[in-house]
C-alpha cells in the first residue's frame, strides 16, 4: 500500500477491536463456566460424568486455569503477529532493511526493527526487562514445560517481577513450581498490551510515510 499512514490506521483499528473481543470473551467465560457446572451438578439428570459434588470446585478451578492459559497464549500470539505485521506492512516497503535480517525470535526482531529502522523509542512494555520479557517467559513455560518452572526459570521470573509492576494473580505455586493464574491476570495483560500498542502506534504515526507534515 502506498500510504503507510492509512495501513497503520487499519492495523491499529484491528488491534484495538480484537483486544476488546478478548476482554469480553474472558469476562463471559469466567462468569459462565462455574455457574453452568454448578447448575449441572444440582440437576443430576444433566450429569454425564461420574463427578462427585465435592470435586466440583477442584474441576472448576482446573478448567479455569486451563482456559486462562489458553487465552493468554492466544493473546501473546496475537501481539507477536501484529508487531511483525506492522513492521512488514507499514515500514519495510520504505526501507532496504528487512525484518528477517535481524536475529532472534519474532519479538526480538520486531523490537530491533522498530528501534533501528523506524527509529522511535520503544514503549516501556517492550523494553529489555519490561513486561514483554516476563510474558515471554510465561509463554515458554506453558508451551515447552507444561506450566512447570525449573529452579532457574523461577529465579528469572522473580527477578523480572521485581523490576516491573507485578501482574496480579500470577505466581509460581509453592512446592510444585506450577504456574498459577487467577482471574485478574488476563484483564491486566490485556490492559497493559492495549496501552503498549496505543503508545507504539502514536509514535509510529509521527514518522510513518504518508504522515502529515
Amino acid at each position: 500500500m502506498d500510504n503507510g499512514r492509512e495501513q497503520l490506521g487499519i492495523i491499529r483499528n484491528e488491534v484495538e477491536s480484537q483486544l476488546q473481543r478478548y476482554l469480553r470473551l474472558d469476562r463471559v467465560v469466567e462468569s459462565f463456566l462455574c455457574a453452568e457446572i454448578e447448575r449441572a451438578m444440582n440437576d443430576r439428570s444433566d450429569v454425564t460424568l461420574p463427578i462427585a459434588t465435592g470435586e466440583l470446585k477442584e474441576y472448576c478451578m482446573v478448567f479455569n486455569a486451563m482456559q486462562r492459559g489458553s487465552l493468554f497464549l492466544s493473546i501473546f500470539s496475537f501481539m507477536e503477529f501484529q508487531l511483525v505485521r506492522v513492521c512488514r506492512e507499514v515500514f519495510e516497503e520504505y526501507s532496504e532493511t528487512r525484518l528477517m535480517s535481524f536475529k532472534g525470535n519474532s519479538i526480538t526482531k520486531s523490537k530491533l526493527f522498530i528501534g533501528e529502522v523506524v527509529r522511535i523509542d520503544l514503549p516501556q512494555f517492550l523494553s529489555d526487562g519490561g513486561e514483554i520479557d516476563i510474558l515471554n517467559l510465561l509463554r515458554n513455560v506453558l508451551i515447552h514445560h507444561y506450566g512447570a518452572f525449573s529452579k532457574v526459570r523461577e529465579q528469572k521470573f522473580n527477578r523480572l517481577g521485581a523490576s516491573i509492576t507485578p501482574f496480579p494473580d500470577v505466581l509460581v505455586m509453592p512446592g510444585t513450581r506450577q504456574l498459577g493464574m487467577g482471574e485478574k491476570f488476563i484483564p491486566e495483560v490485556l490492559e497493559r498490551t492495549s496501552k503498549m500498542f496505543g503508545e507504539l502506534f502514536n509514535r509510529m504515526e509521527k514518522v510513518v510515510p504518508g504522515a502529515a507534515v
